[in-house]
C-alpha cells in the first residue's frame, strides 16, 4: 500500500511540474534554511521543478503576499516566473 501511495504521489509531483513551483523564503543566516536548500536541491533533481529562493533579509516585504517569512509558498508557475523576472532572486540549482 505505501510503494502505491508513493508512486501516486512521485508521478503526480513530475505531473505538476509545469503547473506549479515553489517559493522559498529564507534567511542566510538561518541554520535551518541552509540545511533545507540542500533538501530542496534534491527535489529539484528528482521532480524538475522551479525553486525560487527569496533572501526575507533583503526583501522583507516580498514574504507579505504569501503570510510567510521562513518557509515554503507553493504556487502557480506563473508566480514562479514572475519572481525569476526580477533581478533580485536567486533560482536554487542542483
Amino acid at each position: 500500500l505505501y510503494s502505491e501511495q508513493q508512486e501516486a504521489v512521485e508521478s503526480r509531483l513530475k505531473q505538476e511540474k509545469g503547473n506549479f513551483g515553489l517559493l522559498f523564503f529564507y534567511s542566510p543566516n538561518c541554520g535551518y534554511c541552509v540545511e533545507q536548500s540542500g533538501i530542496l536541491k534534491f527535489f529539484i533533481n528528482k521532480y524538475k521543478w522551479d525553486i525560487e529562493g527569496v533572501d526575507v533579509t533583503r526583501e522583507p516585504d516580498a514574504k507579505v503576499p504569501f503570510n510567510r517569512y521562513h518557509t515554503y509558498a507553493l504556487v502557480s508557475a506563473e508566480v514562479v516566473r514572475r519572481f525569476n523576472d526580477h533581478s533580485d532572486r536567486r533560482r536554487i540549482t542542483r
